[in-house]
């Protein structure tokens, strides 16, 4: 009776750690999409700055910001890829 006790609380062990994980790759998760959410508003933004203003040094600085933003979404797509690809480790939690 004791080894049945043991067996269940163990299996409850292993569903509260397996549930634990499942919150930590969705909080991940959703931050990532924020992240990437976050970076098109932006990029969309400055081009809506871009099409109001015809100045050429404003042109230049909104397509340099537009760049570096391109940049960081791109990587941030590809940590989403990566993230599923190849899911952490319980150590890397």
């Amino acid at each position: 009776m004791n080894e049945e006790i043991n067996s269940n609380e163990n299996n409850l062990y292993e569903l509260a750690k397996e549930d634990n994980s499942t919150n930590m790759v969705i909080q991940n998760y959703n931050e990532l999409l924020s992240k990437f959410e976050n970076l098109i508003k932006t990029i969309i933004a400055k081009i809506d700055i871009g099409k109001q203003n015809s100045s050429s040094n404003t042109e230049d600085g909104i397509f340099k910001d537009l760049e570096k933003n391109i940049i960081e979404l791109d990587n941030t797509f590809l940590a989403l890829i990566s993230y599923f690809k190849n899911p952490p480790s319980d150590e890397e939690k």
